[in-house]
């Protein structure tokens, strides 16, 4: 593919494998294999003499470009791009096995099976054809070249049309632009042409080709499938050729006359006037109702049309854009697939590769996305080997080998093993699995760790003071040189593990010859000081040591001799290194000096390394967090909070800036060659690749990472632990091999299915569809979801938003049973954070929220899609929000006490009134009586009044009598009749009482307080809230969950919670009431008190919140949760503790959920089952709750 021609089995650009080359009209056509999508492509390229210009090069391009844009279709060969390889543009299209029209019409294969069968073949060929040029015709482009070579036979008999856009492509690049592309005049073959493109061809200028060409060369194309031969020189000539072939008839006995209807037919495309020439379209019908007649049988094919691009077209054509270096574009063509289908395994598994090494997502999350994919009916064979090429990628080799092992397994026998994953099998083969090395033994935190160069020996020791020497393959501590003492706080092994060298928190450092477990004499004279660094070169006999004040010592071992000192530190370093050689120490700062030393230890040369003022982006970084050395000296990285910085030391130049989410970096070590860093970021350990940032591997969750050590050979990573040892609180040494670099896994290019059955697939989701929708708005649910379930049943539409939209509407009319699945639809991120506290609430039943914003105001985003956040501004600091229920109004609250009506609609304010130091606040339900409680102990309530004459709304208030302390909850009845607020108060000062807390009930009809319950405080923070219809108050304060009668007061129940958070978290409904008790939840009759059952949970629950049928709650914490109330099961559960929540809010229908956490939020689609007629019913029948959703 070169200017020279390639040739069989040469490989260009690393990626396409030539296979075949052919002669075309244009150029050359190669055959070539595509590495990374596994399929093969037919690569046409133009004569270098058709692109004597640049110009001639960028208009050839944009023509072949149209063919791109074409889009699929049964009947017409898929272009792939257009792509500059060497200097020239190559068309990369479909390959099509079973040759040309033309090699069929020459070599009589078009014609076997005898005169009847080659009749419904050739009509047959004529309509697929005209189909598909009429594809192309709807789409504005007009092909100009219509001949049986352009027409590509595949085995099964269809029929597709190719090189679209390639004949105005040539025509440009032989004679100049003359319009815009795809509708040129030149390019076309002369036995095929119109006569208006041969008239243009001799001096035409301005000729502008319609459709109406295409049909003469349609035409004359179906005359030579009958002729078996071609009709004319000169296309012009068609009418005359059709006649004297009608008159002299066929000479081959295999092929059938031509019916008359079709001679009628091919007259009337021969028309002089190109506008009295039928369509395409129209000429297809004549023939497919001839068909009929002639055949006695229907026309075997359904009229297709463009194929809709699914979740598999979508990212093949992302993979496509992405070869071409369009980035941007082919993020959006796979998010559009993963909207399309959120759990398309393929588009998932594409999509998660790029984003993976773009560093944009981690290892595990991108696996969690696939096996949620898998969980939710993905093919298991395909998911095993997609998972396993990321395991090998990370270089988890025995998660990689069980599921690639099971793949080849699971092939069946007369298949052959795909190559990919005979080429990971082969990656496998080549990497032995190395095991996880406990050394248990530290009784409690490791607080330093070392290797040796070979990786084979470790030095360790711990909080008590225990120093201990390690074997790693035996896994065996074969010295204990310390067992207690004061605590170590850095140890150093020689290359060859024979000298050790530790520093304590408190005197001198030690020097240990480890063969003899001996420890050596320092220099007389050694300098005393806190140490905060030590070091040692290759064979022991040269030590260092960086002291707080910023100074280094080193000296000779044996021979107990001070060398030097120096020192350019301010507050000393965080890591020493002395090259194997003893030529050179390396030192790096901590927080407070950012700064990388270099000595040269025999010229006494001396290079302190900064970041330079001008490296991009460098002022927004902020401080830096953690820095480490390479165990070689040779490199060296800083975590910035914006970026991770990578230091050759050698040149002294920074190699790679690589952009990071960390906040946190609890311990750092560097890999040899410095590629690998090894963080612990406080709840995982990762490793990442410093060129990009990329997270490679994480190794696990939930550890107490203490401290971390390469290995000098770059194999392994020792892990100082607390509690993870062989027995119960015993602390280790855990030694993880680290991933090796080198293997990619492939791109998983999806097998394009037939252009037809996509048609028909498409075809039968719309008729299922439509049926559904119809079925809705009658009122027949139980046939709807029948309809519906079909339409999700067709491959590649389970997940289709149109479907989903039905769905849910259906949803509101039947009984939800289950879950079927829940994916994240879009996060939230910068440039805005939420304000405090944390809160979300969906305006009314619609699928818009609010939420606060970091010192902007309030924000107003849609859940069903992502886009730009509408900021409202105008009140003084962070504004709460509170919605209406009757107005499509939001009241607003702002750090100073302003409370403001914002109209969502218009955008407009309405200042209202200001209620200084608010501390509490609830609105009714139904009537939108606000009701706010201050410090000083006042409740005041506002009324919403909407004038008769111009429709304004405004507020009015009153001040209830002030309550003793300060207000800590309020609540307020759906209705607005009655209120209830809670106030502690502390004691007077000297005295040892108690808080007292005041509940007070108030009828807010008469402004009074109708009951009043004074007691001692259970806890600070108290929770109030009615009980849908109003007669019921529940209060949460302490451990104490307690009901009253609203109107009365009188105690109803109560019932003590066993494990009580700070913070109360509880939901209450028409039949169940929820709240969580630590790290439970407890389930409750709102009537009685009564608890139904207690849902045990691994963590604490922050936010909570139940179904409007209050027959499932979810639950936030470190991950959100999905329960079954009714069996008492978990259904669901994010992956991980990066998709957890502090608060949730949910839409009325449940569809979609909001996970706040303190800066981001995530939004979850929620995908539920449910039963609309007895059959489809579950053994439970609960009708719909009245009361809403509600939260903490």
């Amino acid at each position: 593919m070169s200017q020279r021609t390639r040739q069989p089995g040469d490989v260009v650009l690393g990626l396409y494998e030539v296979r075949d080359v052919l002669r075309g009209g244009m150029g050359v056509v190669h055959r070539v294999r595509h590495r990374g999508w596994r399929i093969d492509l037919a690569v046409k390229t133009p004569r270098p003499e058709l692109l004597g210009s640049a110009e001639a090069v960028r208009r050839f391009e944009a023509e072949a470009g149209t063919w791109v844009e074409l889009g699929l279709h049964p009947h017409t060969v898929n272009c792939v791009y257009v792509r500059t390889v060497d200097g020239l543009p190559r068309v990369f299209a479909e390959w099509v096995d079973g040759g040309s029209l033309a090699e069929a019409v020459s070599g009589g294969r078009l014609y076997a099976g005898g005169p009847r069968a080659t009749l419904g073949r050739l009509l047959d060929v004529s309509v697929q054809t005209a189909w598909g040029l009429r594809h192309a015709h709807g789409s504005g482009l007009v092909h100009q070249d219509v001949k049986p070579a352009n027409i590509l036979l595949d085995p099964d008999g269809t029929a597709k049309v190719t090189d679209f856009g390639l004949a105005a492509a040539r025509s440009v690049a032989e004679d100049g632009p003359t319009g815009p592309p795809g509708v040129t005049y030149r390019g076309m073959t002369p036995a095929y042409c119109s006569p208006e493109q041969a008239g243009a061809a001799v001096g035409g200028q301005g000729v502008r080709l319609t459709p109406a060409t295409d049909v003469w060369s349609w035409a004359l194309t179906v005359l030579e499938m009958f002729a078996g031969r071609r009709p004319t020189r000169y296309g012009q000539a068609a009418a005359e050729a059709l006649e004297a072939f009608l008159e002299a008839g066929t000479a081959d006995a295999r092929v059938p006359p031509m019916p008359p209807a079709l001679a009628g037919l091919l007259r009337q495309c021969f028309v002089g006037v190109p506008g009295a020439r039928p369509a395409l379209d129209e000429a297809a019908a004549v023939l497919v109702s001839l068909y009929g007649d002639l055949m006695g049988e229907p026309f075997p094919r359904p009229a297709p049309e463009a194929s809709r691009l699914l979740a598999d077209e979508l990212s093949n054509q992302a993979l496509s854009l992405l070869d071409l270096g369009r980035t941007e574009e082919a993020e959006e063509r796979w998010q559009r697939a993963v909207t399309a289908d959120p759990h398309h395994l393929v588009a998932r598994y594409n999509q998660g590769l790029h984003l993976w090494r773009r560093a944009e997502t981690t290892d595990r999350e991108l696996l969690r996305a696939l096996e949620a994919a898998r969980d939710v009916g993905g093919e298991s064979a395909l998911a095993a080997r997609l998972l396993g090429f990321v395991h090998l990628e990370r270089d988890d080799r025995a998660q990689a080998a069980a599921l690639l092992r099971g793949a080849a397994e699971e092939q069946a026998e007369d298949e052959p093993v795909p190559d990919e994953l005979r080429e990971a099998l082969t990656v496998l083969a080549e990497r032995p699995q190395v095991p996880t090395t406990l050394l248990g033994g530290h009784l409690i935190a490791v607080s330093a760790v070392a290797f040796s160069d070979d990786g084979e020996w470790l030095l360790s020791g711990d909080s008590t003071g225990s120093l201990r020497l390690w074997e790693r393959a035996g896994g065996r501590c074969v010295r204990e040189l310390t067992r207690a003492g004061d605590m170590v706080r850095a140890v150093a092994l020689s290359g060859d593990a024979s000298i050790g060298l530790v520093a304590r928190y408190e005197g001198l450092p030690e020097v240990w010859d480890l063969v003899r477990g001996e420890r050596l004499p320092l220099p007389p004279g050694f300098p005393s000081g806190e140490v905060t660094a030590v070091a040692l070169n290759g064979d022991g006999s040269f030590a260092a040591i960086g002291h707080a004040d910023g100074t280094v010592h080193r000296w000779q071992v044996p021979a107990r001799a001070l060398v030097d000192g120096f020192g350019h530190h301010r507050y000393g370093s965080e890591a020493l290194v002395l090259s194997r050689n003893n030529a050179r120490a390396y030192s790096v700062g901590g927080m407070r000096e950012p700064t990388v030393h270099v000595w040269d230890l025999v010229t006494r040369g001396h290079a302190e390394l900064t970041v330079p003022p001008d490296v991009p982006d460098q002022l927004r970084w902020g401080p830096m967090i953690k820095a480490a050395l390479a165990p070689d000296g040779r490199s060296a990285v800083q975590i910035w909070l914006g970026a991770m910085v990578s230091w050759d030391l050698v040149t002294g130049r920074i190699t790679a800036q690589a952009p990071h989410d960390l906040v946190t970096v609890s311990a750092l070590a560097l890999a040899p060659g410095g590629n690998l860093a090894i963080v612990d970021d406080g709840a995982t350990l990762q490793v990442r690749e410093t060129a990009t940032g990329r997270v490679l591997r994480t190794f696990g969750e939930g550890h107490d990472w203490s401290r971390l050590a390469a290995s000098g050979d770059g194999r392994f990573v020792a892990v100082g632990t607390l509690g993870d040892g062989e027995r119960e609180g015993e602390a280790a040494v855990r030694v993880e091999p680290l991933p090796v670099l080198g293997y990619r896994a492939p791109w998983a290019y999806a097998r394009p299915r037939p252009a037809a059955e996509l048609a028909l697939r498409a075809a039968r989701f719309a008729a299922a569809l439509e049926e559904g929708q119809q079925h809705v708005a009658q009122g027949r649910y139980g046939q709807a979801a029948q309809c519906l379930r079909r339409a999700r049943s067709v491959p590649g539409f389970s997940r289709h938003p149109e479907v989903l939209d039905t769905w849910e509407l259906l949803g509101r009319h039947g009984r939800r049973t289950g879950l079927r699945g829940v994916w994240p639809t879009f996060d939230f991120h910068e440039p805005y954070t939420l304000d405090r506290p944390v809160t979300a609430q969906f305006i009314g039943d619609s699928d818009t929220f609010i939420t606060p914003i970091w010192t902007q105001g309030l924000g107003l985003l849609d859940a069903a899609r992502p886009g730009p956040i509408r900021v409202v501004e105008g009140l003084r600091g962070s504004a709460r929000a509170v919605l209406t229920p009757d107005f499509p109004m939001a009241i607003l609250i702002g750090d100073h006490g302003d409370v403001a009506l914002y109209d969502l609609d218009t955008g407009s304010f309405i200042p209202a009134v200001q209620v200084e130091d608010t501390t509490a606040i609830a609105v009714a339900a139904t009537s939108g009586r606000l009701l706010m409680g201050g410090k000083d102990g006042g409740v005041t309530f506002l009324d919403f009044v909407q004038e008769a004459e111009d429709q304004a709304v405004s507020m009015k208030g009153s001040a209830l009598p002030a309550l003793d302390g300060e207000v800590r909850a309020v609540a307020i009845s759906a209705d607005g009749r009655f209120a209830a607020s809670a106030a502690l108060a502390d004691p007077d000062p000297g005295q040892a009482a108690p808080r007292t807390r005041t509940l007070r009930g108030w009828d807010l009809a008469t402004e009074s307080c109708v009951w009043e319950h004074v007691d001692q405080a259970r806890g600070f923070l108290q929770f109030l809230q009615f009980s849908p219809d109003g007669r019921t108050l529940v209060h949460v304060g302490g451990e104490q969950v307690r009901a009253f009668d609203a109107a009365t007061g009188r105690a109803l129940w109560s019932l003590t919670l066993e494990n009580p958070t700070a913070e109360p978290v509880i939901a209450v409904g028409a039949r169940r009431g929820v709240v969580a008790d630590g790290t439970d939840m407890v389930v409750f009759d709102p009537a009685t008190g009564r608890v139904a059952t207690r849902l045990r949970g691994p963590a604490r629950i922050y936010s909570l919140v139940l179904t409007t049928d209050e027959r499932f709650a979810v639950t936030g914490g470190d991950e959100v949760r999905v329960w079954d109330l009714d069996t008492g099961q978990m259904v669901w559960i994010t992956p991980g503790k990066s998709s957890g929540a502090l608060a949730l809010a949910m839409s009325t229908s449940g569809r979609r959920l909001v996970a706040l956490g303190l800066e981001t939020f995530r939004i979850w689609e929620l995908d539920w089952e449910f039963a609309f007629t007895p059959d489809e019913s579950d053994t439970q029948q609960h009708p719909p709750a009245e009361g809403p959703s509600s939260t903490r």
